[in-house]
């Protein structure tokens, strides 16, 4: 129950306008009184509510709220018209709330001095107030609140609420919040980190002017101006100075936020350490207006029209947002600890031609980070200093939805780029502006030299999310930096200039869609001299050259940089009027050594990925670090070095040769066209795919180009070239074909040396490894006097290399060389000058064929060779020139034939040639062994015809087995040795020749020139011996030859022939018991464990006594009558069946 208590110390004059009249307590209990004239003291309880008719206090006068102690609450009410005007001084123990609805003004002389103050308007519930909880104002009044005097709350909170709030004076809380509040209803809560709340109201009338006006200073722990959102000229006007206050380590934040509203800041706001947020629908920093959150220890946070890249739901993001020249923000570490974070950001439009420092602290710490935006559209035409001198540098955010990187920017937003007026807001309407941001070079550059930047978009409403660059960004226009530059898009990155940064700084590129690097009109270009280049599309990357070159990595004699490449979908580089080049070169005369080191990575193609040469002379295509594209006439020096990784490429691989007439070459690796000066490369190459692998020569007759996956360079002057490569290797899950072109348009996977002899190659690859399911090579002449090349390994003249080659096909492998007319065309398998070669095909055959006199398919090792056809034939078979060749020792096995015709195999070292089923040595087809010994191992039939030959001439021991079973070597199978009239074998010591039966061989030629006619069976002669087998030791030929039979060889064979004559002997005899009225019943048994040794194991119907040895007769008693019909006679018939062991 509340009650009144009116108690008068001495006399009250009976009209008093000086000081509040006519109190009424409401709730309560209060004491009047006044002391002197110019003294008014009142008396109150814990919470009390007193309505007054008027509440002025006139200068020079002071009224005085003596409270029970400092969270007690007084709640002053003006119930009449009368606007509260405040000259003199109000003072209070405890909180203070003054509400007129009319107006209430404090005067310069004003001197407020409570432990909190509120001050409103809005009225307020009695029920509300005396619950001591959340307090609502609310009401329809449009009066001011005006304060030009001071306003200070000791350890409490300062609230003005209102429609319209001014203040020119001083509000100080320096222990609380300082809160100026516009609307038609707030909330006030009596704790937690945010107190204020502007309650939403649609409006009935559309305001004018300005909501809160600060011209003055405020200084508070908290300082809080919000306004609601209906649409006054300008919600906040901010151009006094606000202070928020360390306190007891704890950092003051300010926040003027106007949800649908204008704010214009061009005072000062200062909270060292602590949180700055400028919130509307339109914000702008004006000129001389300074928002500084840097302290000793770290830099504080600016959020000017929203969130880092408006991410935050709960941080209302503007519309239009402005920083004008000569407006600064600032977020520095003046001592020690990092820079701090100014975000500048808006949904809409933001235009920046201030200033932003967030500078890492002097004695250390790192730069800060800065974001400067607009969804829309963004005018950046400002420096943000993000230096930190014993630090990192922060980075810089640019984040439009659309922006152009150009050289001459239209006044895309020239409204908002000068002064704006001070009593109205500074934007257009939002239609004035293109969706399509303009970014000067120059401002860019200024960014990129104080720190990283990362230029982000995008898509929206009115704009596609696109990065386009079509102005030059290179060390000559000032790109020389140590910070990485980053480019991200929602939809497409579009380079139409060079970007080529001279420091070490990186550039990364993240494309929502495609990457275009388009050389139409000018050269494209993306690099680094000394720092990385990352690029990552969502779909497609494109490098295409037209007039300019398009080209990622670098272009200069120096340079150390590595690039990573992940496609989304496809990877396409077309070089037409100029080159397309993945990897770094130079294009300008440089008389100074040139070095160009770094790796390229292309971790992953979801789709294809397809080189296609240019269509103008010396203009390629090529994913490596190519020579200097000029031909200088003095002696120079070229080295590039890097490792070339392409990994997981889902739909396959293809190269294309250009159409130019000369120097048009696409390759994959270090090389490049035909130079005077001395060049070295060097690096490991990795190539595999899933999908096929294709390399295409050129179909135009023009000279001199290549195609290709490996080391390439020739000559246009005595030079010297130098290729290293501990491996190169080259996969594809699926098919790999390497055609040649017309003319001398060569293809190959390995290392081209060049046409010319003029200079030297010198090269050495550890392994080069081809693996693939079908692996074809073809190469072609087509009506001319020269061909192309299709090969593997090392092609071209005048080299000296050291190569180990592997190529493994799943399936089939064929090297084919073809022909039109008079031309020339060559197909081959090929390692080095040293090395050695290994070829393995899995499951199908290997073919090596030619179909002209001019053309030539083969392979070839100079060292030792190494054929494994496991399961399939190995065809040598032409119309023209193939053959088989190594210079060191040869091994060549097929797990099924060999067929050579009109061809040969060749090796100077040690040759063994076996295989799974029979060898046909057509006319002119050869085995040729010119060094050690030659074995010929197979498994069925040797097949020589007229004008075949087998020769070991200037060798040592020439070994042929026909009928040779590895697991059965003993048996006698029907292998035959077929040598027709005219055929030859021919060996420099006698020859040695195993077969199976004599009755199966048809030996019609000659063997060391000799003829042969068959003896006597089961006879040795010197040149028969039987009962041998290869692998025992056998005599040594007495004269030119000596041919061995198996036949007669103890085996199940002839073990099972002993078994019938045996029973047979049986059948007739009749030992002495018989005659008795007994018998004994003669069985013959044989010994398991002397089967055990066989290789094919046999069983007989015979009863086996497995303790007796071979055949022995058995003694058995039968108890019943030798005149029974039952009983066993021989012969008996024998069953016996084999089963693999």
């Amino acid at each position: 129950m509340s009650y009144r208590s009116i108690f008068l110390l001495g006399l009250i004059p009976s009209l008093l306008l000086a000081q509040p009249t006519e109190p009424e307590v409401a709730q309560g209990k209060a004491l009047f009184a006044h002391p002197s004239d110019h003294r008014m003291e009142i008396v109150t309880g814990n919470q009390t509510i007193i309505n007054w008719k008027t509440f002025s206090i006139d200068e020079g006068q002071t009224t005085h709220f003596i409270q029970p102690h400092a969270h007690s609450t007084v709640l002053n009410r003006v119930t009449s018209s009368a606007i509260s005007e405040i000259h003199g001084a109000l003072l209070s123990n405890g909180k203070v709330l003054l509400i007129n609805p009319h107006g209430i003004i404090f005067g310069e002389k004003a001197f407020i001095d409570t432990q909190a103050f509120i001050a409103s308007t809005l009225d307020v519930l009695d029920s509300e107030f005396m619950k001591g909880d959340s307090l609502r104002f609310r009401g329809n009044s449009s009066e001011y609140i005006k304060n030009y005097g001071t306003i200070k709350a000791r350890d409490g909170d300062i609230l003005l609420i209102g429609r319209y709030l001014l203040n020119e004076g001083t509000i100080s809380a320096p222990n609380g919040l300082a809160s100026l509040a516009v609307g038609k209803e707030i909330l006030l809560k009596p704790s937690g980190s945010e107190r204020v709340y502007i309650c939403a109201q649609a409006s009935q009338q559309s305001p004018s002017g300005t909501a809160i006006h600060n011209s003055g200073n405020i200084e508070a722990l908290k300082v809080r101006l919000l306004a609601d959102g209906n649409p006054y000229k300008l919600a906040i006007n901010h151009e006094g100075r606000i202070d928020a206050l360390n306190v007891q380590e704890h950092q003051g934040d300010i926040y003027l936020v106007s949800e649908g509203g204008a704010i214009s800041v061009s005072g000062e706001i200062h909270a060292p350490g602590g949180h700055v947020r400028v919130l509307g629908d339109r914000v702008s920093l004006l000129a001389g207006g300074i928002i500084d959150v840097s302290s000793d220890r770290k830099g504080g946070e600016v959020l000017f029209g929203g969130s880092f890249k408006g991410s935050d739901p709960h941080i209302y993001s503007s519309v239009y947002t402005l920083i004008e020249k000569d407006a600064q923000i600032l977020v520095n570490a003046k001592l020690d600890g990092n820079g701090g974070r100014a975000i500048v950001w808006s949904n809409g439009y933001t235009g920046f031609y201030g200033s932003i420092d967030a500078r890492g602290g002097s004695r250390g710490g790192n730069g800060g980070l800065v974001e400067v935006s607009g969804k829309e559209s963004l005018d950046f035409k400002g420096p943000a200093d993000r230096s930190a001198p014993y630090g990192i540098a922060g980075p810089l955010y640019l984040d439009p939805s659309d922006i152009l990187i150009c050289k001459d920017p239209t006044e895309n937003m020239s409204k908002i780029g000068g002064p704006a007026p001070r009593d109205v807001i500074f934007l257009p309407d939002g239609s004035s502006f293109s969706p399509t941001s303009q970014l000067h070079v120059r401002d860019l550059i200024a960014a990129i030299s104080a720190g990283p930047v990362e230029v982000s978009t995008t898509s929206t409403a009115n704009g596609n999310g696109d990065i386009i660059i079509n102005a030059p960004l290179t060390n000559h226009s000032g790109y020389t930096t140590p910070y990485t530059l980053t480019l991200t898009s929602d939809r497409d990155i579009i380079i139409q200039s060079e970007v080529q940064n001279g420091g070490s700084g990186g550039i990364i590129c993240n494309a929502g869609r495609d990457l275009h690097m388009n050389g139409s009109t000018h050269a494209s270009t993306l690099g680094s001299k000394n720092g990385n280049v990352v690029v990552t599309t969502e779909r497609n990357l494109f490098i295409t050259g037209g007039k300019g070159q398009a080209q990622i990595g670098y272009d200069n004699p120096t340079s150390h940089s590595h690039i990573f490449l992940n496609v989304g979908k496809d990877l396409i580089l077309n070089a037409g009027e100029k080159f397309a080049l993945i990897g770094h070169t130079n294009t300008s005369l440089n008389p100074e050594p040139m070095f160009i080191t770094g790796n390229i990575h292309i971790d992953s193609v979801g789709g294809k990925m397809l080189l296609k040469g240019g269509d103008t002379d010396f203009q390629f295509c090529q994913i490596g670090h190519a020579s200097p594209n000029f031909s200088p006439s003095f002696s120079n020096h070229f080295t590039a070095s890097g490792d070339i990784n392409i990994q997981n490429v889902a739909e396959g691989i293809t190269l294309v040769g250009g159409m130019a007439s000369k120097g048009a070459y696409t390759l994959i690796g270090h090389g490049g066209r035909a130079s005077s000066y001395n060049n070295t490369y060097r690096g490991d190459i990795f190539v595999s795919a899933k999908g096929p692998i294709s390399i295409f020569g050129s179909l135009d007759q023009a000279p001199g180009k290549f195609c290709g996956i490996g080391f390439a360079q020739d000559f246009t002057g005595v030079a010297t070239n130098t290729f290293r490569a501990n491996r190169l290797v080259v996969h594809s899950d699926s098919d790999l074909l390497i055609r040649g072109g017309h003319g001398n348009n060569h293809t190959f996977i390995g290392a081209y040396t060049g046409e010319s002899r003029v200079g030297t190659t010198q090269g050495q690859i550890g392994v080069l490894h081809v693996s693939g399911r079908k692996i074809e090579l073809f190469a072609n002449a087509h009506n001319g006097t020269s061909g192309s090349d299709a090969a593997i390994g090392i092609l071209g003249n005048n080299h000296s290399f050291v190569c180990n080659t592997e190529v493994i096909a799943k399936e089939t492998l064929k090297v084919h060389a073809l022909g039109n007319g008079e031309g020339k065309s060559r197909a081959y398998i090929q390692n080095g000058d040293v090395g050695k070669l290994h070829i393995l095909v899995q499951t199908g055959d290997l073919h090596l064929f030619s179909n002209g006199l001019q053309n030539t398919s083969y392979i070839a090792s100079g060292g030792d060779l190494n054929f494994n056809v496991q399961r399939g034939d190995l065809y040598v078979i032409s119309q023209g020139n193939s053959y088989v060749f190594a210079e060191g020792e040869g091994q060549i096995y097929t797990g099924s034939n060999i067929h050579v015709y009109d061809n040969s195999i060749k090796v100077k070292g040690n040759l063994q040639v076996q295989t799974g089923q029979s060898i046909y040595l057509g006319q002119n087809g050869s085995i040729e062994n010119s060094g050690k010994d030659l074995l010929i191992l197979a498994g069925k039939d040797l097949n020589m015809a007229a004008t075949s030959h087998i020769d070991n001439i200037g060798g040592q021991n020439l070994t042929i087995v026909v009928d040779h079973d590895v697991s059965r070597p003993k048996e006698c199978g029907m292998g035959r040795l077929i040598m027709s009239p005219g055929s030859s074998i021919n060996g420099s010591s006698p020859v040695r020749i195993f077969t199976s039966k004599q009755e199966l061989n048809r030996i019609e030629g000659a063997i060391n020139n000799t003829s042969f006619s068959p003896g006597l069976l089961y006879s040795n002669h010197p040149f028969e011996e039987w009962l041998a087998f290869f692998g025992k030791e056998a005599s040594l030929p007495e004269g030119a030859f000596k041919i061995f039979y198996k036949d007669g060889i103890y085996s199940l064979a002839t073990v099972e022939r002993s078994q019938v004559l045996i029973s047979e002997m049986l059948t007739n005899l009749h030992p002495y018991d018989e005659y008795l009225g007994w018998f004994l019943e003669f069985q013959t048994a044989y010994d398991m464990n002397a089967y055990e040794k066989l290789h094919v194991k046999g069983t007989s119907s015979f009863q086996v006594n497995p303790d007796q040895l071979y055949y022995l007769r058995m003694k058995k008693n039968f108890d019943h009558n030798p005149k029974i019909h039952h009983m066993i006679l021989f012969p008996k018939n024998i069953e016996t069946y084999r089963k693999s062991s």
